[in-house]
């Protein structure tokens, strides 16, 4: 109860199986924050490259942006 911890790591299905929600940052700002059920390893993938994004109700799309750019 009202404890968090920060988890970094770049073994996306243990972070998707030991987290209730994820928040991704690129360039010091959030680009997509979800309950980690909600979201595929691959998907989290593509908005951590930026290949894809979210919106505001967590829905993940393509994006231009070039796969790897971080």
């Amino acid at each position: 109860h009202g404890v968090a911890v920060l988890l970094i790591s770049h073994n996306l299905e243990d972070v998707l199986k030991v987290c209730n929600s994820v928040i991704v940052m690129r360039h010091g700002r959030t680009v997509a924050r979800m309950g980690a059920r909600d979201i595929s390893s691959d998907d989290l993938l593509g908005l951590i490259t930026g290949a894809l994004a979210a919106d505001s109700s967590g829905r993940v799309r393509a994006t231009s942006s070039v796969m790897g750019e971080i």
